[in-house]
């Protein structure tokens, strides 16, 4: 956003080595392979192409090398005809075809020109396929040359291979070749930020710092050729990487001097008023259609479009376009050549906008502020939800310094103040500066408290209230840790609250804190001192927006308590209202989600997970990030007890359910993966992953307490550890007293399964406990386990061994005896799925192996066991 050198962090290397260019433009000529092979097979069916995409982007790269790979001569591989010398469009009949294809004459008639376009073309590589012509820029040509050329085309005389910016797709001729299936077309992209992560990452070799990826992406937009040159000869690991010793690495935003010339030149013959309209937006960022009409006439704007220097998208919170320069390299050639006296001409007639409350690009408004030039409130604070919007809070907080800066001559109101000062302390919490956010609260409680004994009726308050509260007991539970805190601020909202007047629907803050008090004691894992309220809540309040934030913790609470229906109805209701637009945050989604699989999970429902949309694995949407393929992948393995894949999968996801992840499911994933680990024969990595739930944040861990708990006593099973039957039983009493039921009845069937193997009889009520809960609740791991554990008290071992396959198809597996510590953890994993009958070609088929594998490991256990055959197998692993 700003024009300031960037500080990029970046590990320090006495032998830190440049990015070798050969290297390099490898790596980048790799960016479009895609496209490359879909542009070949064009050609090979003697198909033509369209290829769109903005300057930079690689489009005539692609075609000279596709080109080039197939055969064709160097005078049409890599030509450069003097229509790529030419930025203006060409409006004279067929001047198009003379610069195309350097005619020495301008045909006077169409047939005149077919023939000269006959004579300029190439033979194609089959002879069942038309001559080649190949057309750079094709946006520029005149709609004499375009409608020549595409008649040709249609006549199936000539396979077209034409290059051209996006705005021509939907112009004619070239749009009707397209849809009519003339011609095919490819869409060259800028790249996003997480493709230049990947590419980035490829050239170095290891994961790139992200503040380098961000100033990347901000500088080129994504441009293919613009990033490539900011690349060159960048330090390979001291300036990018994101591991080692963090030094400072200073990216300055200098225009890259190639690049500005071929930038420049697209330039070329435009008016005095199309040149000031463009370094307007360069300088001020993005303006409305409207804001720009008011300074240069409408057919300036068309040209401008048609020759593909600005591009239109729609405006945040607006019913207006925006427009702004087509690429970012553009951008910089703008501002390297405006003089200073246009600068500050371009300033203060949007300085003048701005101070009525006009509307301008976050970009205008930080500069204008930065300066000292003063603003409307409305101004800025469109410039702030601006930046919201595109998920940069650290634009927030640059606008907002700037607002309130020493150079700020910017007349805000109390009101305007307070609210300013909330969107900061948001930005400040995004960006995990907890400090600074809870330091803007403190600075604006006193003013808000003020507002509230001053004017209370003033309607704008309730929310102000309410948004104040909330942020902060969100900053002192989920980021300090401190639940009693969260819940008194809370408290004192209610009391201010209850200073203003109700009228209308001013009710709603006070519900509004009533749902926030019951989410942070959800939270907290005090599901039975919030689950039947909100459960009120949830069935009473109409609007789901008000309530939706109850729906993860209430949920997760039922679940633990086997109350697996309303989980199931709760999910069912709110997810057709999130699909309606009603998670105004982004994080029901995201929560919904994980409800579901863990539901899945806890009632043992392992085919329906399993049977999950596969694009939720593999794609998955933006609201749901954590639900990929690790992580889902990672959850069916363990309960398939397929221990490696688990292990693998969910290690490397640990950060981003850090980062991303609805509350306790980075725990969560953890506490499988510990499992995992244990009953794939690495005891220390299992002790390693314990260690790090247990110094985890209680507010990412309460919420599903019970579920960790017990994932931490299965793991132990795992491990052998001593005086696991007290621990079983302590969990027990511990889930008896919270009010979750399920987890006191997966307590139990443990607590029986350790006395009975110890040769103990179990204590006393323990069957009899276990039937009051199945009576309670039912899912088909609760079946399981209560036939489980009336076989082992009835000691039949056939019904024992029947009854523990059931529990392996419902997700739980015991650990066998300990013979199977002679056996690798690969043995000991093919042991224990053909212990549960699998065959050897569904075992082959879990573990990503073949078949015959799976014997070789079969044939290792049993020689190593003393048995032969898979029933003394499953016998001797009791």
């Amino acid at each position: 956003m700003s024009v300031r050198p960037h500080d990029v962090a970046g590990p320090a290397s006495a032998s830190s080595h440049r990015i070798d260019h050969v290297t390099q433009v490898e790596q980048f000529e790799h960016v479009h392979q895609a496209h490359e092979i879909q542009l070949v097979r064009s050609l090979r069916a003697g198909r033509g192409v369209l290829v769109f995409g903005e300057a930079g982007t690689g489009k005539s790269h692609l075609v000279s090398r596709v080109l080039t790979q197939e055969g064709y001569p160097d005078e049409i591989a890599h030509s450069s005809p003097p229509a790529l010398q030419r930025t203006v469009p060409l409006t004279t009949t067929f001047d198009g075809l003379v610069h195309a294809l350097g005619l020495d004459s301008r045909p006077a008639t169409t047939d005149q020109a077919a023939i000269a376009v006959q004579k300029h073309l190439t033979p194609a590589r089959s002879s069942a396929c038309a001559p080649l012509l190949r057309i750079d820029r094709a946006h520029l040509l005149d709609s004499a040359s375009a409608a020549v050329i595409a008649e040709m085309v249609r006549l199936r005389k000539i396979t077209l291979v034409a290059t051209a910016r996006p705005h021509t797709a939907s112009a004619a001729p070239w749009h009707g070749l397209w849809r009519d299936e003339v011609l095919d077309r490819l869409d060259l992209h800028a790249l996003a930020p997480d493709e230049i992560a990947e590419l980035l990452t490829t050239m170095v070799g290891e994961p790139v710092a992200p503040d380098v990826v961000r100033h990347l992406w901000d500088r080129s937009g994504g441009n293919v050729l613009h990033l490539r040159e900011l690349t060159t000869g960048l330090p390979a690991r001291s300036g990018l990487a994101a591991t080692d010793q963090i030094s400072s690495l200073t990216i300055t935003p200098e225009p890259v001097p190639a690049l500005l010339t071929v930038a420049t030149t697209e330039l070329a013959g435009l008016s005095d008023r199309a040149l000031q309209a463009l370094r307007a937006l360069a300088l001020l960022g993005p303006l409305t259609l409207g804001t720009l009409l008011d300074s240069v006439d409408r057919d300036t704007v068309e040209n401008l479009l048609h020759r593909g220097l600005i591009r239109t998208r729609p405006a945040e919170r607006l019913p207006e376009l925006m427009v702004e320069p087509a690429h970012n390299l553009l951008r910089e050639a703008l501002l390297s050549t405006t003089p200073p006296h246009q600068r500050q001409e371009i300033l203060q007639e949007a300085a003048g906008r701005g101070a009525s409350g006009g509307v301008l690009g976050r970009q205008a408004v930080l500069l204008l502020l930065s300066k000292g030039w003063p603003l409307g409130y409305a101004t800025i604070r469109s410039a702030v939800a601006e930046a919201f919007a595109h998920r940069r809070p650290d634009e927030v907080v640059w606008l907002i310094d700037a607002t309130f800066g020493p150079t700020g001559t910017n007349r805000l109101s109390t009101i305007e103040t307070i609210t300013l000062l909330l969107d900061r302390a948001e930005a400040h919490r995004l960006l995990s500066h907890t400090d600074d956010a809870l330091d803007d609260i403190a600075e604006l409680l006193p003013q808000l408290r003020g507002a509230v004994a001053a004017a209370p009726a003033d309607a704008r308050l309730p929310m102000l209230v309410l948004t104040a509260a909330r942020l902060r007991a969100d900053l002192e539970q989920h980021d300090r840790d401190d639940l009693d805190a969260a819940l008194n601020s809370l408290a004192e909202a209610n009391r201010w609250m209850a200073e203003l007047p109700t009228s209308g629907n001013s009710n709603r803050p006070r519900i509004e804190l009533e749902v926030s008090r019951l989410r942070h004691l959800g939270y907290a894992g005090r599901h039975r001192d919030s689950g039947a309220r909100s459960l009120d809540l949830l069935n009473e309040i109409a609007d789901p927006r008000v309530v939706l934030p109850l729906v993860y913790p209430t949920g997760l609470g039922l679940l633990q308590a086997g109350r697996f229906e309303e989980t199931w109805s709760i999910a069912a209701r709110y997810r057709a209202a999130i699909a309606a637009g009603s998670d105004v945050h982004g994080d029901a989604a995201a929560e919904l989600a994980a409800l579901g699989v863990l539901a899945h999970l806890g009632a043992g429902e392992i085919d329906q997970l399993e049977a999950l949309t596969p694009t939720r694995f593999e794609n998955p949407p933006t609201g749901a990030p954590w639900l990929n393929a690790q992580v889902g992948a990672g959850l069916t393995a363990a309960a398939r007890g397929t221990w490696s894949q688990a292990q693998s999968r969910l290690c490397r996801v640990h950060e981003q359910l850090d980062l991303h992840g609805p509350p306790g499911i980075g725990a969560y994933a953890r506490g499988v993966e510990a499992l995992a680990a244990a009953a794939g024969g690495e005891p220390a990595r299992a002790q390693d992953l314990l260690t790090t739930i247990r110094a985890m944040a209680r507010s990412q861990t309460a919420v599903l307490s019970g579920e960790l708990r017990l994932l931490r006593l299965d793991t132990m099973l795992w491990l052998r550890a001593p005086s696991l039957p007290r621990a079983a039983r302590a969990l027990a009493s511990w889930a008896h007293l919270s009010g979750l039921m399920r987890i006191e009845m997966e307590a139990l069937h443990r607590s029986l399964v350790l006395d009975l193997r110890a040769g103990r009889p179990p204590y006393d009520g323990v069957l009899e406990r276990l039937r009051q809960l199945r009576a309670q609740f039912t899912s088909p791991r609760v079946d399981a386990l209560l036939a489980h554990a009336e076989a082992l008290v009835r000691a039949d071992a056939d019904l024992a061994g029947i009854a523990e396959r059931q529990l392996n198809e419902r997700g739980l597996w015991l650990p066998p005896g300990p013979q199977t510590r002679s056996l690798t953890p690969r043995e000991r994993e093919v042991a224990a799925l053909a212990r549960a009958r699998l065959t050897s070609r569904t075992i082959a088929t879990r573990l990503g192996v073949s078949a015959r594998t799976v014997d070789s490991h079969l044939a290792s256990v049993f020689a190593k066991l003393g048995v032969s055959s898979r029933e003394e197998l499953t016998h001797a692993l009791r």
